[in-house]
């Protein structure tokens, strides 16, 4: 009887290209206060991280993040901030032998980190070196064991197999910790979200022991703890669900009074004298101008900012930075709608949802109950779709705002409501013209039109586009038209409450 071999296909996995690289990573963020305090960069770190590699002819293709931590004073010199603020990279480094849509693993290295402030900006570079691997993968037929006639004799050894049933990549910051230098100790804690965790709380280290001082609210992406004193403490995700803490922005404060920057938000408020509804964080500026400053701050109207989108997580942090500096003390609503974009407006309502958006709109109605509404253009100012909905939309709402056949189950959570008037911006029908530039004796004396253009500065990830604040022009921010009113036509003009008080 011939002897029978026990055989196995294993698939092996061997290194078949290796290349490295250097990338240099750059980022930017806006300081708060930094048009107006001299800053300094004490430190500045980052780490790297891979997020995903492809594979091509001889080559591979990396993306990835650089998240920088930076140590500056602003103003007070015996005051330190800190602040994260991440940038993405893509790079392609040279893999001599790698074959496309092959398997590359991929490492880096932070090697040096510059930061610089410029015009309150604050200037990131980092210097990051990328190691890649490509394998390639191949079925090999082994000998498992040998079954042999009787009397044979059969010589084994063992070998250790290694296989990889499952890979995967994660990058977690479940806390971020802080100690101060001997003697020092913090009266406040000041967090910019990136995203809002579901839960957070701030703890204090006593005898080696960590303890609550705070539990952290979900209503602002900007927020204000006290800290009473604290030396070594922590934020912390305590919501059980493994999840990054992300922040724009961090710093900490000793006792005294806080620079004007800092945001200490309201809620929102309950009753509306005038709600001002924009698309897209910097809108609210760039089509209304003076509107805010001079009704909220000036005039002390109750103003509720609300928008359509926030855009995203850079955007409604400019959004904040922005209204702060104007004066709002009170927290905008901030809607759920992605940053679209068409000319068509049928396709941004297909991609909204026309029920969804109404919803919206006339849930900020009959919730707010503004006496006056104020707008985009009927025509998207410059034809954006988004903006031509959000008018739209604003339209038919406030027409059938007092009707409760129309969207009942908001009618049953808040009731129905009449608006006293609507304005568009720009328009043909019953024209008004604002002017925006008196000045503001709340604002010590600026004009709500410079007001909004320095607002306008804080909304950094714009300032390269085309658009700017100004009064004048096709589509300036002065001229608005007065479609809808139960309180009579405007006589006078220049005010958005004429014949309102």
């Amino acid at each position: 009887m011939d002897a029978q071999l026990r055989k196995e296909t294993v698939t092996m996995e061997q290194v078949t290209a290796h290349g490295a690289s250097q990338a240099v990573v750059e980022g930017e963020i806006t300081l708060p206060g930094g048009l107006r305090e001299e800053t300094h960069v004490l430190h500045a770190g980052g780490m790297a991280v891979v997020d995903s590699a492809e594979s091509g002819a001889d080559r591979a293709t990396l993306s990835g993040k650089v998240i920088f931590h930076v140590l500056y004073t602003q103003g007070a010199p015996n005051q330190v901030h800190v602040v994260e603020a991440t940038a993405d990279f893509i790079h392609q480094c040279d893999l001599p032998g790698a074959q496309p849509k092959g398997r590359v693993q991929a490492q880096a290295r932070v090697e040096h980190v510059d930061a610089s402030v410029q015009g309150g900006r604050l200037n990131m570079r980092a210097i990051v070196q990328l190691d890649a691997r490509g394998a390639s993968t191949q079925a090999l037929e082994v000998l498992t064991g040998v079954n042999a006639p009787g009397g044979a004799e059969v010589a084994t050894q063992e070998i250790a197999l290694r296989r990889t049933v499952a890979s995967g990549q994660a990058d977690t910051l479940l806390r971020e910790e802080f100690e101060l230098p001997e003697g020092e100790t913090a009266g406040y804690l000041y967090v910019c979200f990136t995203e809002m965790p579901q839960s957070w709380a701030v703890e204090e280290r006593v005898d080696g022991k960590w303890r609550v001082v705070a539990e952290g609210g979900t209503d602002y992406l900007h927020a204000l703890v006290e800290l009473n004193g604290q030396n070594h403490f922590r934020i912390v995700e305590n919501s059980g669900v493994t999840t990054r803490l992300k922040f724009n922005e961090v710093f900490v404060f000793g006792a005294g009074e806080l620079p004007d920057w800092v945001q200490r938000w309201q809620p929102t408020a309950e009753k509306a004298d005038l709600l001002v509804l924009a698309t897209h964080p910097d809108d609210e500026l760039i089509f209304f101008g003076g509107t805010i400053p001079t009704y909220a701050v000036e005039r002390e109207k109750s103003v509720v900012v609300a928008y359509m989108s926030g855009a995203s997580a850079a955007r409604r942090s400019e959004l904040l930075n922005g209204l702060w500096h104007m004066g709002v003390r009170q927290y905008p609503v901030i809607g759920p709608f992605g940053d679209a974009y068409s000319t068509n407006m049928a396709v941004i309502y297909d991609q909204w949802g026309r029920e969804r958006v109404r919803k919206y709109v006339m849930g900020l109605i009959r919730r707010y109950k503004p006496d006056v509404v104020v707008t985009h253009d009927r025509g998207g100012e410059y034809g954006h779709g988004a903006h031509k909905v959000t008018a739209d939309a604003s339209v038919y709402c406030v027409e059938n705002a007092a009707n409760p056949s129309v969207l009942p189950a908001l009618c049953e959570a808040y009731g129905t409501w009449t608006v006293k008037k609507l304005y568009l911006h720009m328009g043909e029908e019953n024209v008004i013209r604002m002017d925006w530039n008196v000045p503001l004796s709340a604002m010590g004396g600026k004009t709500g039109e410079q007001l909004a253009q320095e607002a306008f500065l804080l909304h950094v990830t714009q300032q390269k586009t085309r658009y700017v604040v100004t009064d004048e022009g096709k589509t300036g921010n002065a001229k608005f038209s007065l479609v809808y009113t139960t309180v009579g036509p405007d006589i006078v003009g220049g005010d958005f409450f004429e014949n309102v008080e």
